[in-house]
């Protein structure tokens, strides 16, 4: 009993200082959280919740705010998600299918979602389905100069000179072709990745430094297809809350050069909705915020994510739920589902 009072109250705490930015009182809980309980009894609670990490008082007598563990154990069981209203999803519909093309799909789809949630928001271009190495070539240029050279199974043909350091002689260079032809044939860059060490290890001491530089370079050249770009809407929003963040400035720089916010973006499942909060995000300027991402999905199995950072004092209800509509419904009309 004592334990769900605790998280009732940690729910009322997030909720109005989400609306209010101001940090929240015993008193203010025992009139919004609709608890039969004295002020007192709710001060124990709240100093239990302290004590966990969960909220934390700014100043000498005031009320207390949700930490970043305080909003994790908020979005992962307390929050309280409702279908998007009828009318609102038919809005989303009817806006996203008077799109002319799929680039104003996508650029619709950020200005939607930026207006939707009052925060800034993203959405990836899709990549086509990641490749699978059907031949590997390296060839002995001069010196210590190699080309090498990946051709996928859809027929395409990557290549990239390589400074190899010292000439590596006709019998090494055979020895590394028809091991890793042998070894990762019918493979993705995925794939390579996670036994690239092991398969690195397996040459011989001398050749090792070889098959590393011809592994890298062939991870470079099969993710050349699988690299995406970003659209960004709403970055107005996020300038509006700069109280939110320490440095607004270095936010917005992360969001308009788009590459820390694509590497966590790659991390992210694509059947499902995630939430990445605070310093969970690893990068030093996105550390400040929160984002809600979610995917969709194309016709030629391709994937991408769209999604919203914000503050980590953000609505994650509002957010969620708008993510969820936008994703799902982008999906049905890439796949052509949407009549």
């Amino acid at each position: 009993m004592a334990r769900e009072r605790q998280l009732e109250i940690l729910r009322t705490i997030v909720s109005h200082y989400v609306d209010t930015r101001e940090p929240v009182s015993s008193k203010t809980v025992a009139a919004d959280g609709g608890m039969d309980v004295s002020s007192a009894t709710i001060r124990n609670e709240m100093n239990v919740l302290e004590s966990e990490g969960l909220i934390y008082q700014p100043h000498t007598s005031a009320g207390r705010v949700p930490t970043e563990l305080g909003y994790r154990t908020f979005v992962d069981g307390l929050i309280d998600l409702q279908p998007l209203p009828e009318p609102q999803r038919r809005a989303i519909e009817q806006f996203l299918n008077e799109a002319v093309d799929f680039e104003d799909v996508i650029a619709r789809t950020v200005r939607l979602l930026a207006q939707l949630t009052r925060s800034a928001a993203v959405a990836q271009f899709p990549v086509r389905a990641a490749a699978r190495l059907r031949r590997l070539e390296v060839v002995d240029l001069a010196s210590r100069w190699l080309i090498v050279v990946a051709i996928t199974n859809d027929g395409q043909v990557y290549e990239r000179r390589l400074d190899a350091g010292e000439a590596p002689g006709e019998d090494a260079l055979t020895e590394l072709r028809d091991r890793l032809n042998l070894q990762l044939e019918d493979m993705s860059a995925t794939s390579i990745r996670l036994i690239a060490e092991d398969v690195v290890n397996e040459f011989k001491p001398a050749h090792r430094r070889l098959a590393r530089l011809v592994v890298d370079t062939l991870l470079e050249l099969l993710s050349q297809q699988t690299q995406s770009r970003l659209i960004v809407a709403g970055l107005s929003n996020l300038a509006r809350t700069g109280e939110d963040f320490a440095d607004v400035s270095g936010v917005l720089d992360a969001l308009e050069q788009q590459v820390a916010l694509l590497r966590l973006l790659s991390e992210v499942h694509t059947d499902q909705l995630q939430v990445s909060i605070g310093t969970e995000n690893r990068d030093e300027d996105l550390e400040q915020t929160s984002i809600v991402s979610g995917a969709y999905h194309t016709a030629d199995n391709g994937s991408a994510h769209v999604g919203i950072v914000g503050p980590t004092r953000m609505n994650y209800a509002r957010s969620l739920i708008a993510v969820e509509a936008v994703s799902r419904y982008l999906s049905r009309l890439m796949l052509g589902e949407n009549h």
